[in-house]
């Protein structure tokens, strides 16, 4: 621009020493610059590498830098800098609106703006960057009041940017916490929205009232525009509140220090504000009073900061230590897969060879290849008995690993528990027999219909019954099927014998794997402790359940109730 005018107007002097309101004029522009750079200094220097920091910090440079020049602008009294000085000021506020975007966008995001944000705000620089050195920015300057007059559309494209960016704050606060739920997020949101809105519609609504003002000749100086300053201390001050609050921006101590400062210098702005000398005292009275309470606020932080981080520091040890056992477990859980994978490749391997043996040695007791004398039928029998509690054993290897694998098949139909009880007799007589067992099976209903897979749950009430009939060295094995009144809906199957008995500590544990009672080691029989294990697994996929009674008392032996739900649907005709 070229304003070929006298740099030093009589009119401007008098008016800047005898009539601008320099004490409003020194009070708005000073304080509210020294704690916009309080703030942002201490945020950055704090976490220089927080992309928020850093936004917060060239917000605070910008409007700094617009303060100081508008300030130059009131004290001066050359036409020529008058001009270059106020030239400038509508770019620096449409740059203090963007920031003010980009802020926002940072803090409730999370990250940085995408290409798309980043191409509306050049769009929106260009024609400011290009025509601020122009008649369409200043058109001239009036000499009687030493203002500039403004060209109208430019003026007010740079209001419009101003009210835009309000508008796009807004949006983007209700659109974030309509996304994220979280209260504390939420508040934090509403806080920093109240604070960045107060700001802008201060700031550029005093500006445009001001512009109006003068422009209808109402005025002769631009007055408001100091009061609009004030939004930024409002927006600071709920800053400090967040960062003392909400450990925002990762502050913590610093921020509580920035507040009591930045109510420090407000009030000690006062003394250079007031005239008279009441007001003086009353002011140097409020800010000893202000530096008394902001040290123990300061000393009571300090303390509430250095606990929370004690306790902080302890929950993150406690944090790596689980991370640490999560690793651990981790690897622990994958050699147990590849353990149950080993026993059950194995067990496969092991089952075949043991068919063939208790196979031949079933044939060969049955004169399948023609009669045996006493001695090597005895030698038989023994093969064929250790082969078929080897093979037994396996099974219960194989529906381990296939059970822990998520492996376990079940082939569910309507079957009749009286019918598979009526087999099971057959199968197991000639073994209690043996064992001079009074054995018995009592069904109290001809039929009883649930839905299972009939080969696992009779594998299951075998494995009970055998049991039984095994650890009992002299009395009864007494089976009952019923439905009881007070459970008609679960079919209970009862197996009650007068064996060795178990205490009731141990009974909780009997569905572990590999754990037998101590009762029963005393009977010297052998069992790998997987059978109950195996059976409790069987039962509660089938919704049913399995429990023992049992004092422990040798003689009186225990009780064991396998449930079994009712099926109630139509029965499958055979």
């Amino acid at each position: 621009m070229n304003f070929n005018f006298i740099t030093y107007i009589q009119a401007c002097y008098d008016f800047v020493n005898y009539d601008a309101p320099l004490t409003l004029v020194y009070y708005s522009h000073i304080s509210t610059v020294v704690i916009s750079l309080l703030i942002g200094f201490f945020v950055l220097k704090n976490n220089p590498k927080l992309l928020l920091g850093r936004a917060l910090f060239a917000l605070s440079i910008f409007f700094s830098l617009w303060v100081i020049l508008d300030l130059l602008i009131w004290i001066g009294y050359s036409s020529i800098n008058i001009m270059f000085v106020w030239s400038f000021l509508s770019l620096l506020g449409v740059l203090i609106y963007l920031s003010c975007v980009y802020f926002a966008y940072l803090f409730i995001n999370k990250k940085n703006i995408p290409f798309w944000i980043t191409s509306v705000f050049s769009i929106i620089l260009l024609p400011v960057i290009f025509f601020t050195a122009t008649t369409y920015n200043l058109e001239s300057f009036y000499i009687p009041d030493c203002i500039a007059n403004e060209g109208n559309i430019f003026t007010n494209y740079a209001y419009f940017v101003g009210a835009f960016s309000a508008l796009w704050i807004l949006s983007l606060s209700i659109f974030g916490c309509v996304k994220n739920k979280d209260k504390t997020f939420r508040k934090q949101t509403l806080l920093l929205t109240i604070g960045l809105e107060a700001f802008i519609l201060t700031f550029f609504s005093s500006g445009f009232i001001d512009t109006y003002l003068v422009d209808n000749g109402i005025t002769g100086d631009y007055l408001a525009g100091n009061y609009g300053l004030f939004g930024m201390t409002i927006f600071m001050g709920l800053l400090a509140y967040l960062i003392v609050q909400f450990k925002t921006f990762n502050v913590k101590l610093i921020g509580a220090n920035a507040l009591v400062v930045t109510l420090w210098i407000l009030i000690g702005s006062l003394l250079f504000a007031v005239q008279s000398t009441t007001a003086l005292v009353i002011a140097a009275i409020t800010l000893l009073m202000s530096v008394i309470f902001g040290y123990y606020l300061i000393r009571s932080v300090r303390n509430e900061v250095q606990t929370r981080e004690y306790a902080q520091g302890l929950a993150k040890a406690l944090a790596d230590s689980n991370d640490k056992l999560f690793g651990l477990n981790s690897k622990l859980k994958e050699l147990d897969r590849q353990k149950t994978e080993f026993v059950s490749i194995a067990s496969h391997q092991l089952r075949t060879p043991l068919t063939a043996i208790k196979g031949y040695s079933s044939m060969l007791l049955e004169g399948s290849f023609g009669e045996l004398t006493e001695k090597p039928k005895n030698a038989v029998e023994v093969i064929y008995q250790s082969s078929n509690r080897l093979v037994n054993v396996i099974e219960d290897f194989l529906n381990i690993t296939r059970i822990e694998l998520g492996k376990m098949k079940y082939d569910m139909t309507v079957i009749d528990i009286a019918e598979m009880m009526k087999v099971l007799e057959g199968e197991l007589t000639p073994f209690a027999k043996r064992r001079k067992i009074d054995f018995s099976i009592k069904l109290e209903s001809a039929h009883f219909h649930t839905y299972a897979d009939y080969g696992k749950l009779s594998q299951v009430v075998s494995n009970v019954i055998d049991n039984a009939i095994k650890y009992t060295p002299e009395g009864s094995v007494h089976v009952t099927v019923s439905r009881p009144k007070n459970d008609s809906k679960n079919i209970h199957v009862v197996v009650k014998d007068t064996g060795v008995g178990i205490a009731a500590e141990s009974i909780p544990k009997l569905f572990q794997k590999f754990i037998r009672a101590d009762e029963v080691g005393k009977t010297h029989i052998s069992g790998t402790g997987l059978g109950l294990y195996v059976a409790k697994q069987i039962i509660d996929a089938h919704k049913g359940d399995i429990r023992i009674e049992s004092n422990g008392v040798v003689g009186k032996g225990s009780t064991f109730t396998i449930t079994i739900p009712v099926y109630e649907g139509e029965i499958p005709k055979k």
